[in-house]
């Protein structure tokens, strides 16, 4: 007994089981995350070094080298690249897809422990951990405080962080400003000439006065005592008596050569909100957690903590809070109503071709259910609620029902000969069900090549492939059982008078039967112009393939914009704080901006250190139903008027505009070993040619010389003749010019740095280098002035380095180009500018839309020829299959056409609709084809079967094919959050499929004639050739 038998008879099993995949559905929809894309992890890991105050040279040969050599060796690496700033150097280590990141991490461990000997002694230990380009806040929160911003920061380390911390799904708080309290003490260089002292006096002294030591334990006989010697200091006013030296027998205190002051870390970052100083917090969330529902939680915390926060310190308005939620719940909430209405015009759809009640709810019962229990595969496979998984959902809503449309359609061609309800359910299911079978799988099949698909492109399509094939086969199963037991007990239809509006649909469907009968009579009679036509059609969809515009990513309007702005190397952190806050004046003057954050002294991203000579600007706008300008709208006008302001640079940026959230999503790298001069050089004539084309702006590079730079040159003849050593004379420097740690101080059970260094005033000017005092051997002071030369020098801000090569990055906003231009234009100019030793590499954007193209032809030509073995297997023949695919190219007339009709470019989420098209449009020659097979074993001929069957199916193509579009319509108007991403792929498959339904009409039926003809020919050629066969045996083959 056949699954459809079974159902028929058994009507409480059949509810029974649907209602298990409704059960499974709602409990994995309730368990599902929301997010806006598929959780993609990185197999990369960064090391980050730190060696205060060293230049980008000397991090680059003695740190950056020194690792990146050991890095190499390890199996599986594909990239290394790496930044050395001043004082840090950040590398990171890209493995190969499918590499165990925990046992990569602890090679890198291994290799970094074993450098260690070579790395300089002061270099901090490095650190080791997981990148993640996505691991970023997902919602910023600002404070409003009247406090200091040590006591904001003590706030919000003991108050606010660690309520949010406990939040399931937070990896962490990242905090924006705010400085941390140490207790500093402020040299005075007079004072210390005075008594004839120096810096590393005072030091030494710490280290001598101020400790605290295990000291063993004592052993009674029955108790056992720790021993500890606990000899520091306790308050600011023990710490400033200390006594530092003798001098003439008196005792020195620290009092009498310092100042005291419990205080705060150095200001390297001056961050606001709305104009205003601030602290803000950044609440990250772990890989594949929900962000929806973090940021719910979070903001269901915010009243508490307010409960327990000192007086003056609370939260801003949660309207200007950075919430990238956002974005994500409209994105989401828009697709779901595109999912509903899509659903109401696939069964409007249905109900005008059947025009009864109840065969239009069967059919639409396969919606509802397929997709409730595609949510509970959707978190079975720990999968989350994002962009991917919906538009699945959203293409599949017209293809779920296809199956119970075709099995419906045929059940009642068979009640209309005179069969009663029960057999014709029987006999119409098994009739159809091999063909419906056929290509439900044809559809799922489509995408098992995902499994060998690898990096983005893997993560979209895997997500999205798994919700279309498994709501089709889903739905195959309610086609083979509910549709055919509803159907054996759904009464006859009513009687329907003549001008009744049943009637009237009736004759027009009959019209349109009669009238493609006679198209369909007219392409056999003329097969030859029928097959050239189908050529010139594929010459066009060729030639609408060259008119698209290729990009990876395309732009959205998420309401957040990002600004960083570049003054000359060496600007000063105040002189960085006035352009900004002329930026910030221009954005809060704006009637669409709700809220900005901003920092002088960053640049924002990944870069480890400060640079005084930044600032950077990130806000967001009110929704689009409260403003008239989209974000593109803004950061024009931007450009235009902040763009003006001379002494710096700024790029202002979307960043819905790049998915590798670089902004503009141009980045390309400039390679090779030579000279920071050269590469300087070479990188500003590429720039400068880049220039002259139109469509690229805020054009920049990494590479950027002039950063001001004193270095202090030992005379070591004289060093030598007064009994001074190197390293003392760079100990005091550092010391008084950078400053230095020389202690721990501890209150209420927490510890502070205690910080040491020359006040300010006494370091403000190059000369006082030479005022200070190191000791030689002898113990007798001796001024730097008479031991070391200071020259004024220019140095790089930072060096960039990828596979162990000097490269300098060139990156841009795009406007009016799409991103595959650009990258053409670059190569141009690189083949013309760059000299032999120097090469073009992709990066960012650029490269994932490089290596995406490679994983969508492997997907492409995997599924094709997966679709063709699952239907030689199926119709047990290899030239069927040929006419049935004979759809695919016919779909790419419509949907590249479509694409460029409506102007939208060739991108990841059109390519995901393109290879969706694959499976989806074989669905109508199958029904074609099978049918006109079941006449030919009948003993039909096979023209006068094609005949037969192509007008039966007709109504059932249409029925399916309309729907299919009719469902993606909403999508494919591109209306609301979200819609740059679902418009293209709904666009490229509805397009697709309305030319490959029009066209499979009248092509396939005159391909299968003469493959069929041509391989005849070829038998009988075949034997005439070799012998073996008579003319009756012939005439059998031909049967």
């Amino acid at each position: 007994m056949s699954l459809s038998d079974l159902s028929i008879e058994r009507p409480v099993l059949t509810w029974m089981m649907i209602l298990a995949l409704i059960v499974f559905g709602v409990l994995g929809y309730n368990r599902l995350g929301v997010d806006q894309f598929p959780n993609m992890e990185f197999p990369v890991l960064s090391v980050t070094s730190l060696l205060d105050d060293a230049t980008p040279e000397g991090m680059e040969e003695d740190v950056t080298d020194v690792l990146e050599e050991g890095f190499n060796t390890i199996a599986g690496v594909r990239k290394i690249s790496s930044t050395s700033f001043r004082g840090a150097s950040m590398i990171q280590v890209e493995f190969e897809l499918g590499t165990d990141l925990d046992v990569a991490a602890q090679e890198v461990r291994d290799k970094v422990a074993q450098a260690r000997y070579e790395l300089p002694a002061a270099v901090e230990p490095p650190m080791v951990n997981t990148f993640n380009p996505n691991d970023q806040p997902v919602l910023w929160i600002p404070l409003k405080t009247s406090k200091s911003a040590v006591a904001t920061m003590e706030a919000v380390k003991r108050q606010i962080n660690p309520r949010f911390e406990t939040i399931q799904g937070v990896a962490g708080v990242a905090i924006f400003g705010g400085l941390e309290r140490n207790v500093r003490i402020w040299l005075d260089g007079e004072a210390l000439r005075a008594r004839q002292l120096s810096a590393i006096d005072v030091f030494q002294a710490f280290k001598r006065e101020h400790v605290e030591l295990p000291a063993g334990k004592v052993e009674g006989e029955r108790v056992e005592y720790a021993v500890t010697t606990d000899a520091e200091f306790e308050t600011i006013q023990s710490l400033e008596r200390m006594v530092v030296s003798h001098v003439d027998g008196a005792p020195v205190l620290l009092r009498d050569v310092a100042r005291v002051e419990d205080g705060a870390e150095d200001q390297d970052v001056i961050a606001r909100y709305n104009g205003a100083e601030t602290v803000g917090l950044g609440i990250r969330k772990q890989s594949g957690g929900n962000t929806v529902g973090i940021v719910d939680e979070v903001l269901r915390r915010i009243d508490e903590i307010e409960l327990v926060l000192p007086k003056g310190i609370e939260f801003e308005n949660s309207d200007g809070f950075i919430d990238f939620s956002r974005g994500v719940r409209e994105a989401v909430a828009e697709t779901q109503f595109t999912l509903v209405v899509g659903a109401l015009l696939a069964v409007l759809t249905v109900f005008v071709f059947l025009r009864r009640t109840r065969p239009t709810l069967i059919v639409a019962l396969a919606i509802p259910v397929s997709l409730v229990a595609t949510f509970g595969l959707v978190w079975l496979f720990g999968f989350t609620l994002n962009t991917m998984t919906l538009l699945g959902m959203t293409l599949a809503v017209g293809v779920v029902i296809d199956d119970a449309i075709v099995v419906l359609e045929n059940i009642e061609r068979h009640r209309e000969q005179g069969e009663n309800a029960k057999a014709a359910a029987k006999a119409g299911t098994r009739e159809i069900a091999f063909a419906a079978t056929a290509a439900t799988v044809s559809v799922a099949a489509v995408f098992i090549p995902v499994f060998f698909v690898e990096g983005l492109v893997g993560s979209f399509l895997g997500e999205f492939g798994l919700v279309v094939a498994g709501s089709v086969m889903i739905s195959l199963f309610v086609a083979l059982t509910v549709t055919p037991m509803l159907a054996a007990r759904m009464p006859p239809p009513k009687p329907r008078s003549a001008k009744s509006i049943y009637a009237r649909l009736e004759r027009g469907f009959g019209g349109l039967e009669n009238g493609y009968r006679r198209a369909l009579d007219l392409s056999l009679r003329h097969r030859a112009l029928t097959a050239t036509a189908t050529l010139a059609s594929l010459g066009l969809a060729v030639v609408f393939g060259t008119q698209l515009k290729r990009e990876f990513f395309p732009p959205s309007d998420e309401g957040i914009f990002f600004s960083n702005s570049e003054a000359l190397p060496g600007t000063s952190l105040q002189a960085s704080l006035e352009y900004m806050k002329q930026d910030e004046a221009w954005f809060l003057a704006q009637p669409e901006v709700v809220g900005i954050f901003s920092a002088a002294g960053t640049g924002g991203g990944y870069d480890p250190t400060s640079r005084s000579n930044r600032s950077m600007i990130f806000g967001t706008l009110a929704s689009n139903e409260e403003r008239t300008r989209s974000v593109m709208d803004v950061i024009g006008a931007a450009r235009k008027e902040l763009g003006s302001i001379p002494g710096r640079q700024i790029r202002i940026f979307n960043p819905g505009e790049s998915m590798m959230s670089r902004g503009g999503g141009f980045d390309v790298d400039l390679r090779g070993n030579l000279s920071l001069q050269e590469l300087d050089r070479i990188s500003d004539e590429f720039i400068a040619a880049l220039s002259a084309v139109p469509g690229f702006v805020d054009l920049d590079k990494s590479l950027k010389l002039g950063l001001p730079e004193l270095k202090v040159v030992p005379d070591r003849e004289k060093a030598a003749a007064m009994g001074v050593d190197a390293r003392s004379i760079a100990q005091t420097i550092q010391m008084m010019v950078g400053g230095m740690d020389v202690g721990t101080f501890k209150e209420d059970g927490r510890r502070y740095d205690i910080r040491m260094r020359m006040d300010g005033e006494d370091r403000a000017d190059p000369d006082a280098i030479g005022a200070l005092y190191v000791r030689n051997r002898s113990g007798e002071p001796v001024a730097l002035r008479n031991l070391v030369t200071v020259e004024m020098g220019a140095a790089p801000s930072e060096i960039t380095r990828i596979d162990r090569q000097r490269s300098v990055n060139i990156s841009a906003n795009l406007q009016g180009i799409k991103l595959a231009e650009a990258v053409e234009h670059a190569e141009r100019v690189a083949a013309e500018i760059l000299p032999v030793g120097m090469s073009l590499a992709m990066s960012g954007e650029a490269e994932a839309m490089q290596e995406g193209n490679d994983q969508f032809g492997l997907a492409m030509g995997l599924g094709i020829l997966v679709i063709y073995m699952i239907l030689a297997a199926q119709f047990e023949s290899l030239i069927h299959p040929l006419t049935v695919m004979l759809a695919l190219p016919l779909s790419m007339v419509g949907a590249l056409g479509g694409l460029l009709l409506f102007g939208h470019s060739l991108n990841i989420f059109s390519m995901i609709g393109i290879i969706l098209l694959l499976g989806l449009v074989t669905k109508n020659s199958i029904l074609l084809v099978d049918y006109a097979n079941q006449l030919r074993r009948g003993g039909m001929d096979k023209v006068e079967a094609m005949r037969t069957a192509a007008p039966i199916r007709m109504r059932p193509v249409l029925m399916t094919a309309i729907s299919m579009i009719f469902g993606v319509l909403p999508a494919a108007l591109g209306i609301g959050p979200g819609s740059e991403t679902r418009a293209p792929m709904a666009i490229a498959t509805a397009m697709g499929m309305f030319s490959s339904t029009l066209l499979t009409l009248l092509v396939v039926p005159v391909f299968y004639l003469l493959l069929d003809d041509a391989t005849e020919w070829v038998k009988r050629s075949f034997r005439e050739t070799f012998g073996g066969g008579s003319s009756g045996e012939t005439v059998a083959i031909k049967q």
